[in-house]
């Protein structure tokens, strides 16, 4: 069974297992019991645990290394609660075992509860504990958590400075905590970096804003391996400069193997960049995905090309992507600037084929309906979604527009019962329609309602006016 273990036959360990219960009819050895979990553990075949957890006898149940499955079998399916259990009632807990708690904690978002069972256990530490305890910090990421990794780090055994695994996870944790000066002194001890140590330091200087520096050390690695290239691309997009994006162009060319995912990369990078002629031709060369789409799509809209935004819209339909939310709000908005009937059509016949209307697309169809001058539909739209203090300006500024400055008092007394506070802006268009009006009563009245605050110098002048 070990064999098959070795050989990663994980599946046949199962079935020897079995078939040796079928033939001997009595309770397995440890040794074999560990085997089999651990089959079952790597095959995610949690039902077989479970069950061969239910007839282990109390003897077994006490073998410290079938406990140490046990735990990692629980920590898998997700139920770390029992993983506890089975932990806390041990008589014979091991560093191992300490440490797949905590690691199983840390892969069940139960961060807190981990750094708390760190605290308040007597067990023997490791390296390996400490590499897990700075990125249960990490992972935190608070004051206080940062705060006791750091004085964790100061008080570890010095020969732990020789981990390369101990030293990344620690430097991954002050980079968190704004110490790049610390991680970079880290960084430098370190004699033989691997890949591993690069990408955490890179990340480091892209979590501080620290771009530039992301992309100086990429050129001191010799053969940078994909989540390198990942990391040397998002440090370039996040530059946004010329010379960035030479640069990733250079690297990017003399690239041979370029998998899909480093050309998602590079896309968001000449996206980043505003670098369109190039975006374009690294998109309709690789295999796309609805988020490809979407920022494409993104793009067209923000250079002002809804037309091509609808064509890729067609396009992600005829290769069976089924659009969602971002992409239909994409469509709105393309179809908001063009501002043609046709375009006005095209968004009403799609809006009418959705079955799930969230609030965030109603509002994305109203801001279309104003944009392409259609008054009848943006009213019942807007009398249908679920309003905030936005929908309410940009129906007011609409009936301004609109000559209607009645309907615009009468949306104000609307969102003052539905208990809205109103901004600067809204008193801008609340003054626009009074003036339209002309009835200085009234623009009075409302004059004084405006908070002393909100005098800024485009609602002054038109008081005066």
């Amino acid at each position: 069974m070990k064999r098959l273990n070795d050989n990663q036959q994980y599946r046949e360990t199962i079935i020897l297992y079995k078939d040796q219960i079928k033939k001997q009819k009595k309770q397995s050895t440890s040794l074999i019991i560990n085997q089999v979990l651990k089959a079952c553990i790597e095959l995610d075949d949690i039902k077989c645990g479970k069950d061969i957890h239910k007839n282990l006898s109390s003897y077994m149940l006490k073998n410290q290394f079938i406990e140490n499955n046990l735990i990692r079998l629980y920590m898998k399916c997700g139920d770390y609660e029992k993983s506890k259990q089975i932990f806390l009632n041990s008589n014979n807990k091991t560093t191992p075992m300490f440490n797949n708690i905590l690691n199983g904690l840390v892969d069940n978002n139960q961060c807190n509860e981990a750094l708390n069972l760190f605290k308040d256990n007597n067990i023997p530490t490791n390296e390996y504990t400490f590499s897990i305890l700075f990125k249960i910090c990490s992972q935190i990421n608070d004051k206080y958590s940062l705060k006791f990794g750091r004085k964790a780090f100061n008080q570890m055994p010095k020969n732990y400075h020789n981990s390369i695994v101990v030293i990344t996870s620690a430097l991954h944790m002050f980079t968190k905590c704004g110490d790049i000066y610390k991680a970079e002194q880290l960084f430098n001890e370190i004699k033989k970096k691997n890949l591993i140590v690069y990408g955490a330091m890179m990340n480091g200087y892209l979590e501080n804003n620290m771009e530039q520096r992301a992309v100086d050390l990429f050129f001191q690695i010799e053969k940078p391996n994909e989540i390198i290239l990942n990391i040397f691309f998002n440090a370039c997009a996040q530059l946004k400069t010329k010379n960035a994006l030479n640069l990733a162009k250079n690297v990017f060319d003399q690239l041979v193997v370029k998998s899909n995912d480093l050309l998602y990369s590079v896309l968001n990078m000449f996206i980043k960049c505003d670098d369109l002629e190039n975006a374009q031709i690294l998109f309709d060369r690789m295999k796309r995905d609805i988020i490809a789409y979407g920022s494409m799509m993104k793009l067209y809209n923000i250079k002002n090309q809804p037309l091509k935004t609808l064509e890729l819209y067609e396009k992600l339909q005829e290769e069976n992507f089924k659009p969602d939310k971002i992409i239909l709000n994409l469509f709105f908005n393309a179809c908001a600037q063009l501002k043609t009937k046709s375009a006005l059509h095209l968004a009403k016949n799609v809006f009418d084929e959705l079955i799930i209307k969230s609030n965030d697309l109603l509002y994305s169809v109203l801001n279309m309906f104003i944009k392409c001058d259609d008054l009848e539909n943006a009213q019942l739209l807007f009398h249908r979604i679920d309003r905030d203090i936005i929908a309410y300006g940009s129906m007011m500024k609409f009936y301004n527009i609109k000559n209607q400055p009645l309907k615009t008092l009468e949306l104000y007394q609307k969102l003052k019962e539905e208990n809205l506070k109103p901004t600067e802006i809204t008193f801008v268009l609340l003054i626009d329609a009074c003036s339209e009006i002309g009835d200085l009563s009234l623009s009075e009245s409302l004059i004084f309602q405006i908070p002393e605050s909100f005098f800024i110098k485009s609602i002054y002048s038109k008081c005066i006016d």
